[in-house]
């Protein structure tokens, strides 16, 4: 027969299960959401990746003044800033995603600082158009 002596530990027990299982809802669906905004982004970010370029060209031809080039460089950098937020808040939603299901991590199975090598990241051509 159940006593409030033993209610009280299956209630709270009941009420943090429930608590997990809210918790892994809703970094599952901040990682759908994000999923869609990162496409979009990509989008934008590939479509404003060559207006740099071709707004330095109409510069040099004498077509436009150079606020249009910087104008264009501007909105070509804020569009690829909004793409990093966005994967940055997606990577954190993962980290709460394997926090709420009960993963942790392992530092012993992690490479140390010593033996990572430095990356190399490679420049678009948009980018070597910025810098002539």
């Amino acid at each position: 027969m159940p006593t409030a002596h033993t209610e009280l530990p299956v209630a709270a027990y009941c009420q943090s299960v429930l608590a997990a299982f809210q918790e892994v809802e809703d970094n599952l669906a901040a990682l759908r959401i994000l999923d869609r905004e990162a496409r979009t982004q990509d989008e934008a970010v590939r479509s404003a990746e060559g207006s740099p370029a071709l707004s330095n060209h109409r510069y040099k031809g004498g077509l436009v003044t150079y606020l249009e080039v910087i104008t264009a460089q501007s909105t070509a950098l804020a569009d690829e800033q909004v793409a990093v937020n966005i994967l940055t808040r997606c990577m954190i939603a993962s980290v709460q995603l394997i926090k709420a299901l009960g993963g942790g991590r392992d530092s012993s199975r992690l490479p140390s600082l010593a033996s990572r090598k430095p990356r190399q990241i490679p420049v678009t051509h948009s980018e070597q158009a910025w810098m002539r």
